[in-house]
């Protein structure tokens, strides 16, 4: 199942709420936008909806993070 974060004050919450897509069932509220989207990175995870990263992708992380040290 889709998740997003809401605005802030929206569906109860003072902060910003992870909702469910389509139902907007609130899985929780946070201060912050970055707080209420790591939950939803959680949730997802723990469903299986993200996985391990392939390894082109993995490569491609690798060679920004040493260009980073430049």
């Amino acid at each position: 199942m889709p998740y997003r974060v809401g605005a802030k004050g929206s569906y109860g919450c003072s902060g910003y709420p992870a909702l469910k897509v389509g139902t907007n069932e609130v899985m929780g509220c946070h201060d912050t936008r970055a707080q209420a989207a790591a939950q939803i990175y959680a949730i997802n995870r723990s469903e299986g909806n993200i996985g391990k990263i392939c390894t082109r992708s993995k490569k491609a992380i690798l060679l920004w993070v040493q260009l980073q040290k430049v």
